[in-house]
């Protein structure tokens, strides 16, 4: 991740040092809406979604192995996509066309998905669908933190925005989707794109690199015996988070629960969820980096745990508080470790492999694992087994702790 100051765009937008100039004077105070308007947009579209996808697969008829091979394929298409659409934007330098264009594209791609009804029609749909999305947020990610300059502790409190979007969004699309059914859900999530394409006609969108020295990186990482320590953790995080994201819904739907209690099962972990973004400079003082993720995943495994007792779809509300530490939290750490931990210059590769590891290998492992599992042995046996990840992760992380406490790599 860059941390030097840079220009804004081509039209004289100059970010300035201080902690009341971080932005050009020319936009003033305007500059400063514009990437939490296209967050919030952003998160709002997914919120519109994601989460109800599952529901039309089941709703198509689609057994739990291929329920679990359709929400697999949209991480693994992260872990092919960053690297490509990286270079490409680096090999071209138009980033901020690329930007726009993958903007459109998931747009496009969600219709055809609407349409799609069939298994064999779907692979293909939700491949691309998920390929071409794949740069929209790093690209958003990385402006950001070069916008912000030397003061980069405050993204959180930026992107505590699409957090926003998603809770405000969820249980509105929720309450339609119960009453006009899942295809509201298409077009809740076309809606929200709009919005965040027209934002982006304003979002100065950095030239800077995405994916850069990624075999240096892994080469380095490969004899650092904290960052294999440290991907291991991430992944069984990513992994147990994949499962909460992609069978919830599943669940609560087999214990009876309408779409409108299922929007409200969002708003409750995003409340969470903003709380702990905007917290997290003050628990990353009090608890240190390895701390804090150490809560994190407690606090998961107690989550899933509880998930795989419940009987009653309502009593799913209170554990959602806890999604604001499971996640909040432990991306806050584990994007400040990884930086922590990088080798000198190659920030961007670190953060790069984080996000593939958690959320790209993480997510497919869950998903398709998770499928696999719910189609044999049901819903209590897939929270469990995640809760028992989380568990294992915390494991490695507290004994790696100490042998860094006493001074070993």
């Amino acid at each position: 991740m860059g941390c030097c100051i840079c220009a804004l765009s081509g039209r004289g937008h100059s970010v300035l040092t201080g902690d009341s100039k971080l932005i050009s004077a020319r936009t003033g105070r305007l500059a400063k809406l514009w990437p939490r308007a296209f967050y919030a947009a952003r998160f709002a579209a997914a919120a519109s979604l994601s989460p109800f996808l599952v529901l039309r697969y089941q709703a198509l008829g689609l057994s739990g192995q291929q329920i679990g091979v359709l929400t697999g394929l949209p991480p693994l298409m992260m872990l092919v996509g960053a690297s490509f659409w990286g270079a490409l934007a680096d090999a071209a330098k138009q980033h901020q066309r690329l930007f726009r264009l993958s903007i459109l594209a998931v747009m496009a791609f969600a219709v055809l998905l609407a349409r799609a009804a069939q298994f064999w029609m779907l692979l293909p749909v939700i491949a691309l669908f998920a390929f071409c999305g794949t740069p929209i947020t790093p690209l958003m990610d990385n402006s950001v933190l070069e916008w912000l300059g030397d003061h980069r502790e405050r993204y959180g409190k930026v992107r505590l925005w699409g957090a926003i979007g998603w809770g405000v969004a969820a249980p509105v699309v929720g309450r339609l989707a119960e009453r006009f059914g899942l295809d509201v859900s298409f077009y809740g999530y076309l809606f929200f794109m709009a919005l965040a394409l027209l934002v982006s006609l304003r979002l100065p969108i950095a030239q800077a690199s995405i994916g850069r020295k990624w075999g240096q990186g892994l080469r380095s990482i490969a004899r650092d015996g904290r960052w294999l320590q440290f991907l291991f953790v991430a992944l069984m995080g990513g992994t147990t988070l994949a499962v909460v994201q992609n069978y919830l819904f599943l669940y609560m739907d087999s214990l009876g629960a309408r779409s409108s209690v299922m929007g409200l099962a969002l708003s409750v972990a995003t409340l969470g969820e903003v709380v702990v973004f905007w917290l997290s400079e003050r628990m990353v003082r009090g608890l240190g980096r390895r701390g804090l993720l150490m809560l994190a995943l407690g606090a998961l495994a107690v989550r899933v745990m509880a998930y795989s007792l419940i009987r009653v779809p309502w009593l799913v509300l209170p554990v959602q508080l806890l999604h604001g530490l499971c996640f909040s939290a432990m991306w806050v750490a584990s994007v400040g470790l990884a930086s922590e931990i990088a080798p000198e210059g190659m920030g961007a590769t670190a953060q790069g492999l984080l996000t593939s590891v958690f959320f790209g290998l993480g997510g497919a492992i869950g998903g398709l694992g998770g499928g696999m599992i719910y189609g044999r042995l049901g819903f209590a046996v897939v929270f469990r087994l995640a809760a028992a990840f989380a568990i294992l992760g915390l494991a490695v992380f507290a004994l790696g702790s100490k042998g860094v406490a006493r001074g070993r790599p």
